[in-house]
């Protein structure tokens, strides 16, 4: 066992002995309880041993299947579970891919995206894939298990949910499953009672996506066995009366929220649930963190609602109690006013974490009371009308720059949101670019792909960059400034500093932050992402910073893939680089014979005359390079022929100069005169009489 051991992780050693060793070991575990004893022993001492050895079980389990299926269940599947309750990601990560290998073997799925489960196999070993669920409940359930492995179990769960021939949907109401996530939704970090579980900052949407994943799979009566597991839920913790239970009863109303919403909708509409959260709110006093997990749920009821309710009307009220539009903008927060003028704070002795609590509680009712000025009944019949001067702004934005370079994620994403608004003043966006640590903390945060704050980021670097388009506003910023009667002329406006503050963007790597922005699978956010490649792109000292950073391959993958405002948008970029940049070196490789397409619809007769000639132009830039020539003549000569016969002289003028380009190329001079002989004529006479013009105008 020793000998197996020492070859199996010694990563110096040459891969097929040390999976042949794997494989001797694995089977000496199946009879040997020291043998599995010492494995598990071994393998903890070192993380770099630990991921070598998942990758070597990850890999047997995919391609030899044969030799160790039979130690699958017992051996490798516990095995897997014990490596990845870590808190190294790498570990993880490579302990999630060896469980998707363990349940595609008995499922025969594979890892192509689309790949589905073989209904006879699931049927086979039904028995086995039921011991995986189970056995991922327990683990996620287990108090011992680390944040980072919980999330990617729920991840896991996720992503296996939709294979209806596994069944995972129903297998887990028969196995308690929900009741197991709903413990999970339900965790507060900050807020120590009995049994808890230990969560990161995306415990809480990797919850909320899983629980709407299992709800979609079920129908008729297990979607009903679903809905009264949660009513259970949340009236056995209703029911203790204590101030732990109705925190954790809120703050599965939230997790429930962004997730299942018609479920969590039939809650909110209930009569009586505002005025248990007034009580609440009165009944606990000065309980800061209670105030912050209120804020938090009214947040994600006015995230997720378009239209006006009850319980809105009466968060309303909550967060103007809360707000009072006087946050505390004092570097010493022993001399600032308390939020409830209370001598008494709970959960904090130290004044300065009460005053950061008291703030971060200040920042989220903001952002709140922004999001609420997109129902319109607040203002024209309830006159609730909200004050927004420059000195109150001015506040706003010292506290959101505060928590922006603050090293606690959460707050830094609720910064950025309540930036997304207030950018929209001039003053706002000057200011704020001057700060360079928060100009450096915007940047890193968009690397981060926080998918919770994602839009938020994106509208934040539009707003920096005034990258608006004029018939397409984004339309909740636009009930904002109707809301506080902003002028929306004065907003789109080309600003005096528009060019400075790009250009401390640029210089702080925003477009490496756009490349990793621009991962996403929202076409909304590709769309935005797109505006603000225009925006920096459109200033020529700019655009070398661009390419250098990687920003050509994502701006190409944006003007194919996006929608119809974005995709131009992102081709604009592209012709900005092709305009002045070297097309070698802007355009690597295949790229450079991938962006003719997406320039060359640009050529389309309903775009303006000088987006056109543009295109005209970065097509003739790109024609330098020789065997472009014949490739821009072969997929794009209509589109070139059909600017040429435009009335406009300026256009016509182009073309000619394009096509001038191209017939450099001897092929593609054989080709027109062989298969265009009639346009060549055509195209003759139009240049003499171009020459002929000019020579008039001298």
């Amino acid at each position: 066992v020793s000998q197996m051991i020492g070859l199996t992780f010694n990563v110096n050693a040459k891969k097929e002995k040390r999976e042949n060793a794997m494989i001797t070991l694995l089977k000496l575990t199946r009879w040997r309880n020291d043998a599995y004893e010492i494995f598990i022993k071994e393998v903890r001492e070192d993380d770099e041993v630990i991921c070598s050895s998942i990758r070597i079980v990850a890999g047997l389990c995919k391609n030899n299947v044969n030799r160790i299926k039979s130690t699958m269940i017992k051996v490798v599947l516990p095995w897997c579970l014990e490596m990845m309750n870590s808190t190294s990601t790498e570990r993880v990560n490579a302990s999630q891919y060896c469980l998707q290998n363990v349940l595609n073997t008995y499922s025969g799925m594979n890892d192509e995206p689309d790949s589905k489960p073989n209904e006879a196999l699931c049927m086979l070993h039904k028995k086995e894939i039921d011991t995986i669920l189970s056995c991922l409940l327990d683990k996620i359930k287990n108090e011992t298990t680390t944040g980072i492995a919980r999330d990617a179990l729920i991840e896991f769960i996720t992503r296996n949910i939709h294979y209806t021939a596994l069944d995972w949907a129903k297998q887990l109401i028969k196995f308690g499953g929900l009741q197991t996530l709903m413990k999970v939704a339900s965790q507060l970090k900050e807020y120590q009672h009995e049994s808890l579980l230990d969560i990161t900052s995306s415990t809480q949407t990797i919850t909320s996506v899983c629980l709407a994943k299992i709800y979609e799979n079920l129908y008729n009566d297990y979607a009903k066995k679903f809905f009264d597991i949660i009513t259970d839920f949340f009236g056995d913790e209703l029911d203790l009366t204590t101030v732990t239970s109705n925190v954790r009863a809120i703050v599965a109303m939230t997790t429930l929220t962004f997730g299942p919403f018609n479920v969590a909708n039939t809650f909110i509409t209930e009569d009586g649930l505002a005025d248990m959260i007034v009580d609440f709110l009165i009944g606990t006093g000065n309980d800061l963190l209670i105030r912050k997990v209120i804020c938090e749920f009214i947040y994600a009821v006015v995230t997720k609602y378009d239209t006006f309710n009850t319980f809105i009307r009466r968060g309303f009220t909550i967060l103007q109690d809360l707000c009072h539009l006087a946050p505390n903008d004092s570097k010493d927060p022993d001399n600032s006013t308390d939020l409830d003028n209370s001598d008494n704070l709970d959960n904090s002795k130290d004044s300065h974490d009460s005053e950061n609590l008291k703030d971060s509680i200040r920042i989220r009712a903001f952002v709140g009371i922004c999001k609420m000025t997109k129902f319109t009944v607040l203002k024209d019949k309830l006159q609730a009308v909200l004050t927004f001067d420059k000195e109150q702004i001015g506040t706003w934005l010292k506290v959101c720059i505060r928590f922006l370079t603050n090293s606690q994620r959460d707050m830094r994403k609720w910064a950025v949101e309540g930036l997304s608004y207030l950018t929209l003043d001039l003053g706002v966006k000057d200011d704020l670019i001057q700060d360079q640590q928060a100009v450096q903390a915007i940047i890193e945060f968009a690397k981060t792909k926080s998918q919770s704050i994602l839009y938020q980021v994106d509208i934040l670097l539009v707003n920096l960059c005034s990258a608006y388009d004029k018939d397409d506003f984004i339309i909740e910023r636009e009930r904002f400034v109707n809301y506080f009667n902003f002028d929306k002329d004065h907003i789109r406006a080309k600003d005096d500093y528009v060019e400075e503050r790009r250009r401390v963007l640029a210089e702080a790597g925003v477009t490496s932050a756009l490349v990793s922005l621009a991962k996403t699978g929202s076409k909304n956010s590709k769309k935005l992402i797109a505006r603000v490649f225009n925006a920096i792109c459109s200033q020529q000292d700019l655009r070398k910073m661009v390419v250098q950073e990687g920003g050509t391959e994502t701006l190409l993958s944006l003007a194919l893939n996006g929608t119809d405002i974005g995709k131009i948008d992102a081709t604009r970029a592209l012709v900005y680089l092709a305009l002045t940049t070297s097309p070698e070196v802007a355009f690597p490789g295949q790229i450079i014979m991938e962006v003719v397409q997406p320039i060359s619809n640009l050529l389309n007769p309903e775009r303006s005359i000088n987006e056109r000639c543009d295109a005209l132009t970065a097509l003739c830039n790109l024609a330098s390079v020789n065997n472009m020539r014949e490739h821009i003549f072969k997929t794009e000569y209509e589109k070139i022929e059909l600017c040429m016969r435009d009335n406009n002289n300026l256009l016509k003028r182009t073309s000619i100069q394009l096509i001038n380009n191209l017939v450099l190329c001897r092929d593609v001079a054989i080709q027109l005169v062989k298969q265009r002989s009639d346009q060549l004529f055509d195209l003759m006479n139009r240049s003499v009489k171009d020459d002929t013009d000019d020579h008039t105008k001298k």
